[in-house]
């Protein structure tokens, strides 16, 4: 996903600045027609059926046994749990901010910081490029702290001193001159937080097990309405106070919420 998210913005300007937008956006939307296609023709709902799969893996699976009968799910039980909902409020969080970079960031490059189109494409893949650098990262902290220090730490200190780290690195990147270094710090705020996105499916299995698909798909709705109230209340924000600084705050507010809630988050509790 950051990979998209980094060659995204110099691809787009490239095609913005020679072709226009609107057939940009008819070579975007192919890219995702081809890619459905190649999905259906290479995909099965049953590892069996793929004609790749290899007689040891067979074997493999044909000893796994059968699938368990699926259990329905006590909704009632389990929106009731505070564990889900600290869950469910961080993922907030970190949508609001992480579209942030995705949505405003190249407009802000150009505006506030008065960068050429071209320029901007190229120095908007900072964030992506980041984030590349930080779930694998994030991850290896994370099985790291666990092995030594149990999984509620190992959970919990790789998503606190991601999402704190990024909300620290908004100051310097909204007031530092140099418009390269602005760059980097922005990028930080969003590269920081990834290092707890591998940490937050983590959870998602530690506690749904069995249904870690159910609470997974929860987190990933809470973290879309996140992106959607951004890519809005950004506007507003900047509309309103006639300043970048103030939307991008708030941006900083919604981390450090983040970062607390991951205090509320106790991947030893079941949830389903």
């Amino acid at each position: 996903m950051s990979a998209g998210v980094a060659l995204s913005p110099p691809l787009v300007t490239l095609g913005l600045l020679h072709w226009g937008w609107r057939l940009t956006f008819l070579a975007l939307s192919a890219l995702g027609v081809v890619w459905g296609i190649l999905w259906f023709v290479w995909y099965r709902d049953n590892p069996a059926d793929h004609r790749s799969v290899t007689a040891g893996e067979l074997k493999l699976l044909c000893g796994a046994g059968p699938a368990s009968e699926p259990v329905a799910v006590d909704w009632r039980r389990l929106l009731r749990s505070h564990n889900l909902w600290a869950i469910l409020l961080m993922y907030l969080s970190y949508g609001y901010t992480g579209y942030i970079y995705i949505t405003w960031f190249p407009s802000y490059l150009m505006d506030a910081r008065h960068l050429t189109p071209a320029l901007t494409g190229m120095l908007a893949m900072a964030p992506g490029v980041l984030g590349m650098l930080a779930k694998p990262l994030g991850g290896w902290m994370s099985d790291r702290l666990t092995a030594t220090r149990g999984v509620v730490f190992g959970r919990r200190a790789v998503g606190m001193f991601g999402f704190g780290l990024a909300a620290l690195a908004v100051v310097p990147g909204l007031y530092v001159a140099n418009p390269y270094l602005a760059v980097f710090f922005l990028g930080l705020a969003d590269g920081a937080a990834a290092l707890a996105h591998g940490v937050c499916f983590a959870v998602c299995i530690d506690t749904g097990m069995k249904r870690a698909g159910t609470i997974s798909g929860l987190m990933l709705t809470m973290g879309s309405l996140g992106g959607a109230a951004s890519a809005l209340a950004f506007g507003w924000f900047l509309q309103f106070t006639g300043s970048w600084t103030a939307p991008f705050l708030i941006g900083m507010a919604a981390n450090a919420a983040g970062a607390l809630l991951w205090l509320k988050i106790n991947p030893k509790e079941q949830l389903v």
